[in-house]
């Protein structure tokens, strides 16, 4: 695991930001449906490694600095055609 790295079983606002965007920018590219509950589950690992293999990352499952910055980034050009 990466140090740093929210993973399976995490719990908190981090978790729940990251499942909020991921719900909006499944808008406009497929992932796995994530619900938002704040808890690092199975499904938010799921899309979580479907981002990092679209965008060329280390497929951990997990959100590391770089997979958070891809995330963000996502997030951002998804809002600019809202």
């Amino acid at each position: 695991p990466t140090p740093d790295a929210l993973r399976l079983g995490d719990v908190g606002f981090a978790v729940a930001a990251v499942q909020y965007m991921l719900e909006e920018i499944s808008v406009f590219y497929p992932f796995t449906p994530v619900e938002i509950t704040g808890i690092y589950d199975e499904a938010t690992r799921d899309a979580v490694s479907e981002l990092q293999i679209r965008y060329l990352l280390p497929v951990t499952g997990e959100v590391d600095k770089l997979t958070w910055n891809a995330l963000v980034r996502l997030y951002d050009s998804a809002h600019l055609y809202q």
